[in-house]
């Protein structure tokens, strides 16, 4: 699910539509067929053209009520954390005794009063509830515990009633390699989401949204709409929602397999895009409280609709003749770099498809033909480069046969080594005039910027670029996200007068966020006192908004200060509204007469926003 533009959308220690999860990772990325284990006795294949699945890892639910919620396959979420990047309202619950609950959490089993249980009849069922002056909710994943890798992945479950604003439930996956490669990057695989048709055109109980997010679909996504059948529903009774997962194809359906509604293929991306599902994922599921998709919670009554599982599965290809493993894998597909930087980069390659009773145990890196580790996923982070020089890199793939022959060569050039703060890209910004965002002074973490960590789904304007995303209209370029409080970003600029300039800032939140940010000169003076962004619809749904600030004339260092998260900012542009001729003077000191001629040439002092306004400063 999602909207990830604040830093907890990025972040895992950290929709059509998606919302994030906030935790620390690990690489735990699966390749080719190499399964987690689960208890499938008499669960019968499922067939799809000439392919038959047998199930391999299977949740039922079975047990009496109230009993345990089995950890060594589940994680929970818990908390708000500033509502998840969404705006959500929900405080997310793990069974009672769960470590690091929230205090508002049941401390013991009971059916009235638990968010989410076992409920006795082989259901596991999430439902909200109102107890303790919040909304509690469960939200359980498998990030490095269970990790899948192609099959099917697919859920029976019955849904809450969302015909009304309130709730946003969902069964989802995302890229086990999140730590290194950050959302949407990593992917994100949208199986079952809902959400009511009072907010955004949502498709209720009648119909279901399935959705994948990449690094350059971002929080939209690309994806389709299955609308049920007359007489059925999401919430009335139990229907499967899943993929039918291979290299390069990605096919969801609801209730049969072998019709799906949406296939996702690597052309199904914009140009230059990157197909991320050729790895490894975990699966969520969980129901969200208001936020971007849920809307207002103020008629949702308590206990509110539950969303209710029968089961989650994982089915991979029969192979057939149980026969041992002789064939080498082939060669390593789609190397690529990504978040190279002076010391450093991370490689990321294609899932080998394993050969006939085989799987990929490992993948050996070599750096100019020389091994320099091994991997069991489909990510290894490279460090200890030298600055400005150029590396190749290739992957091998091995199994119970043997190991492949090299990739192609990938070549990687890393940046220059920081040489101090300096504007970006390479003169001071005028003002007046518009600073981007995106132009933050070099010199890297602690010097041009500070984050908590590093995200962004489009840093390859820049070489060390954190935190950026491509900007939707009327924004340009790409903005500044995963915003934080502690966190901040310098610009150095060249003002032309001395004065008070009125800043008008782009920016968007899904929610609003009370004292945002504030802007600093280089002694740490807040020269525009604190700055609400306000709700504008979504972290691509742009406003301006405005303060004064008071600057001297010449190069100097502005910074602009993160004070809380959940929101995205794209702009800042200076207008002068007092001193070098404040309000304005007529051109040579004296106003022209009229009758007479008034030369063009001859327009009032005052400069940018005063004497006049231009959107880029030219002539000859």
């Amino acid at each position: 699910m999602k909207f990830y533009a604040s830093k907890l959308r990025q972040s895992f220690s950290t929709v059509l539509f998606a919302a994030a999860l906030v935790f620390a990772f690990t690489l735990c990325s699966t390749a080719g067929y190499a399964a987690p284990s689960g208890g499938c006795s008499g669960v019968p294949n499922i067939t799809v053209g000439g392919t038959t699945y047998a199930a391999t890892w299977c949740q039922e639910f079975n047990g009496a009520a109230g009993s345990a919620i089995d950890t060594s396959v589940w994680n929970f979420d818990l908390g708000n954390n500033g509502g998840w990047g969404n705006g959500e309202q929900e405080v997310y619950c793990g069974p009672p005794g769960y470590p690091g609950n929230p205090s508002q959490c049941p401390t013991t089993f009971s059916a009235s009063t638990a968010p989410v249980y076992i409920d006795g009849n082989g259901h596991l069922v999430i439902r909200p509830i109102y107890e303790n002056g919040a909304w509690l909710s469960g939200r359980m994943q498998t990030e490095n515990k269970e990790n899948f890798t192609y099959g099917i992945l697919v859920a029976s479950l019955e849904g809450p009633n969302t015909s009304n604003q309130g709730l946003w439930p969902a069964w989802w996956a995302l890229g086990s390699n999140i730590s290194t490669v950050p959302w949407p990057t990593c992917g994100e695989s949208d199986i079952f989401e809902n959400w009511s048709p009072q907010v955004l055109n949502g498709a209720g109980p009648g119909g279901n949204n399935s959705t994948i997010h990449t690094a350059k679909t971002g929080g939209s996504g690309v994806g389709a709409r299955y609308t049920f059948p007359s007489g059925q529903a999401t919430d009335t009774a139990f229907h499967t929602y899943g993929i039918v997962w291979q290299a390069n194809n990605m096919q969801f359906y609801v209730d049969n397999p072998s019709a799906p509604f949406f296939t996702a293929t690597p052309g199904s991306l914009p140009s230059g895009d990157t197909w991320p599902f050729n790895q490894s994922m975990f699966a969520i599921l969980n129901v969200a409280v208001g936020g971007t998709l849920g809307g207002s919670t103020s008629g949702l009554a308590s206990p509110a609709s539950p969303m209710t599982v029968d089961y989650v599965r994982w089915y991979t290809p029969v192979t057939g003749g149980g026969g041992s493993c002789t064939t080498v894998p082939s060669a390593p597909t789609g190397l690529a770099a990504s978040g190279t930087s002076s010391s450093g980069t991370t490689l990321n390659w294609n899932a080998d498809a394993a050969p006939a009773n085989c799987s990929i145990s490992s993948y050996t890196i070599l750096k100019n033909g020389v091994s320099i580790g091994t991997a069991t996923g489909t990510s290894f982070t490279v460090s200890g480069l030298s600055a400005s020089t150029t590396y190749s890199f290739t992957v091998e793939a091995t199994d119970a046969a043997g190991t492949s022959s090299a990739s192609s060569v990938l070549t990687v050039t890393t940046s220059p080594a920081n040489v101090g703060e300096g504007p970006y890209p390479s003169t001071p910004a005028a003002i007046p005039g518009t600073v981007m965002a995106e132009n933050y002074d070099t010199g890297g973490q602690g010097v041009g910027y500070n984050v908590s960590s590093i995200n962004g789904s489009n840093n390859g304007y820049r070489t060390d670029g954190v935190d950026l995303e491509a900007a939707a209209a009327p924004a340009t370029g790409n903005d500044l996200g995963w915003t934080a409080a502690g966190q901040w970003f310098r610009y150095t600029v060249n003002v032309a007068t001395a004065g008070t300039y009125k800043v008008s800032f782009l920016v968007a939140a899904p929610a609003a966020v009370t004292d945002a940010f504030h802007v600093s000169n280089s002694s740490g003076a807040n020269l525009s006192g604190s700055v609400n962004v306000p709700a504008t619809g979504g972290y691509q749904t742009w406003v301006t908004i405005t303060a004064n600030v008071t600057l001297p004339a010449g190069t100097q260092t502005l910074t602009l200060d993160q004070d809380a998260g959940g929101w995205n900012i794209a702009s800042f542009a200076f207008a002068l509204t007092s001193g070098g001729g404040g309000t304005g003077n007529p051109y040579g000191g004296t106003p022209a007469a009229i009758p007479g001629t008034v030369m063009n040439e001859n327009y009032d002092t005052g400069g940018q926003g005063v004497g006049y306004n231009v959107s880029s400063t030219n002539g000859s």
